[in-house]
């Protein structure tokens, strides 16, 4: 081996090895991570508005692209450490044992270990530093993640018996075939029948469909006395409102209007809960859930450079269930 390719082959393994490093620190530090310190990043870093929108709504899917990450540096680190072992200067002088704890060393201390030890210690400077890397990568390794995950489902089903795989899901079609047939046999009051024809129609739609724009939208300034919100509080009449700092696009928090009215003795500013951002395509149906499974009921809605769009609330989703639906009887 020539001493470029050797140059070349020991520069590839630092490569992947920061890569692999980075994307371990990452998983422990964005998962370390408290709401005040997401906050934080949010109001530094407004460009990682949406990521972080993504990864409030869905940490799933943002460890399952950390993870393919990491498997796609680690598996050309051995290659990589193999052949050099193998065909390098020390060929002949290097057993089996040897390269398996150097291997295991490279992979374990420096590509899973010491990285998650240290964004431990530092979850926010890490995620700080090294989320830009993620974000720029999160498209491609997320598609690829899709790929596999179908390719492995269509593996699953070849070699899994007919009586024991899972029933097919209907289709959208094929529910509201059903729902008609239910209507013109009169298992189903029309009525009935319209009702779910719209919940299926929320499967096709997003946050921007159902949301209240960001001109028809009541927010507080963070500079009112208690008297004067509670003046503009009485008069919209809201369960949850959002609070700005200097224009409606900085929102700080959410108030929960009737924990306020209660007990007055605290600066409304005092009694915020957390802002919660959603990107403008995240589908209707994936919110709602989330707002089941969530207490606060109210969230951002931005676009993909960060601005604001408008709010979207529990409310706003039900409504555009029942908006051309006949009311039940």
């Amino acid at each position: 081996m020539t001493p470029l390719a050797l140059t070349v082959f020991f520069f590839l393994i630092a490569l992947l090895i920061f890569w692999s490093a980075l994307f371990s620190g990452l998983e422990t530090a964005l998962f370390s991570l408290k709401s005040h310190q997401l906050r934080r990043l949010e109001e530094k870093h407004p460009s990682l508005k949406e990521f972080i929108s993504v990864f409030r709504q869905n940490p799933r899917r943002v460890l399952n692209v950390l993870l393919l990450g990491d498997v796609f540096a680690n598996v050309p680190i051995v290659i990589l450490c193999l052949f050099l072992i193998w065909q390098g200067p020390l060929a002949a002088r290097v057993s089996a044992w040897v390269a398996a704890t150097v291997i295991f060393a490279i992979v374990v201390l420096l590509c899973d270990l010491i990285p998650k030890l240290l964004a431990l210690s530092a979850p926010y400077r890490l995620s700080a530093l090294g989320v830009y890397t993620l974000k720029a990568t999160m498209p491609l390794l997320d598609r690829v993640g899709r790929l596999l995950e179908r390719a492995s489902t269509a593996i699953v089903d070849r070699l899994t018996p007919q009586h024991l795989r899972n029933r097919m899901r209907l289709s959208d079609e094929e529910l509201e075939t059903l729902v008609e047939i239910g209507e013109e046999q009169g298992t189903l009051h029309e009525a009935e029948g319209e009702m779910i024809q719209e919940i299926i129609k929320l499967g096709d739609k997003t946050a921007k469909d159902c949301m209240t724009p960001r001109v028809d939208t009541f927010a507080l300034p963070d500079d009112l006395t208690n008297e004067e919100a509670m003046a503009q509080l009485r008069q919209r009449r809201h369960h949850r409102v959002p609070v700005y700092a200097d224009t409606p696009d900085q929102i700080v928090g959410v108030l929960d209007v009737k924990l306020f009215l209660l007990d007055p003795a605290e600066h409304y500013t005092e009694l915020m809960g957390a802002p919660s951002y959603v990107a403008e395509t995240m589908k209707a149906m994936d919110l709602l859930r989330s707002f089941l499974t969530h207490a606060q009921g109210l969230a951002t809605v931005v676009d993909e450079f960060g601005g604001t769009e408008g709010i979207i609330t529990l409310s706003d989703i039900t409504e555009e269930i029942i908006s051309d639906a006949l009311p039940l009887g």
